[in-house]
């Protein structure tokens, strides 16, 4: 059983030449992050058309691993060859639309675009769905009872990641990945106060109980 993440940018279009040069060069820096195991985990992405991408990872590690691609995309800022930073977020990743597919894989290859299964199917029809709506995380499972409660979960936290700043989305990044407090003031050269400060204005605490939940329902229960 496998997590797949599909997802799009839907403001890819309007970006000009030199960010989205500059946008697929950070996604893939980021995704080659992941596939090294930093958690020491089997993930694989890779980017499709430039403006879709793709990845499969441990079904228990699939909802955490959305959000740090979500945290990562707001945390983006254009430094194209010495210009000064400005937010690429605004208008790229804040519309990224992410979809994440539970489910059994059939057949994996090295290329995740050839791979099929359960899971590609819930990912790739939820993405599909949503550039309907105004949804930007959404999953899906073959339990209704899971993706029901989801949905609730992934309205509320939307409301709450719309808020984030530049910096609340690179400490929420940082606890993502599990990291210490200390390690990641070090990390974001802020104090320790004023990290915490960051993490709490953007919402960790709810998001840290919604993990804990989404785990709870995947392990505890079995739903898959």
């Amino acid at each position: 059983m496998v997590a797949v993440i599909t997802g799009d940018i839907a403001g890819y279009t309007r970006l000009d030449s030199q960010d989205r040069e500059e946008l697929i060069h950070k996604l893939k820096d980021f995704f080659s992050s992941l596939a090294d195991g930093w958690d020491n985990s089997n993930t694989n992405f890779e980017i499709i058309r430039g403006d879709s991408f793709q990845g499969s990872t441990k079904a228990e590690d699939g909802f955490r691993k959305a959000l740090m691609i979500k945290c990562f995309l707001n945390t983006l800022t254009s430094d194209y060859k010495g210009v000064m930073r400005r937010p690429l977020s605004i208008r790229a990743a804040r519309n990224a639309r992410i979809a994440v597919g539970f489910g059994s894989v059939d057949f994996h290859t090295n290329r995740i675009s050839e791979s099929d299964g359960e899971a590609f199917w819930y990912s790739g029809r939820l993405l599909d769905e949503m550039k309907s709506k105004k949804q930007f995380i959404k999953v899906m499972s073959h339990s209704t009872d899971f993706n029901e409660e989801m949905d609730v979960h992934c309205l509320l936290l939307e409301a709450i990641m719309s808020k984030w700043s530049i910096p609340q989305a690179e400490v929420v990044l940082e606890k993502l990945k599990g990291r210490k407090d200390f390690e990641i003031a070090e990390s974001l050269s802020t104090t320790r106060q004023a990290m915490s400060s960051r993490a709490r204005n953007a919402g960790w605490n709810a998001i840290e109980s919604l993990l804990n939940r989404v785990d709870y329902l995947i392990n505890s229960k079995g739903l898959f």
